[in-house]
């Protein structure tokens, strides 16, 4: 009975890992694409 809770809860955990990192690859994807913009926009300028 004790190793199904460990499961559990180490599948919850890695659920929740995964959770953390794919919130953390949007951020980047987002922060990327605004530093793209802003480099673009620097460029037309000159």
């Amino acid at each position: 009975m004790e190793k199904d809770g460990v499961t559990n809860f180490n599948l919850d955990y890695f659920i929740r890992l995964v959770k953390i990192a794919q919130a953390a690859d949007k951020e980047r994807d987002q922060r990327l694409e605004k530093e793209k913009i802003i480099k673009s926009g620097i460029h037309s300028r000159f």
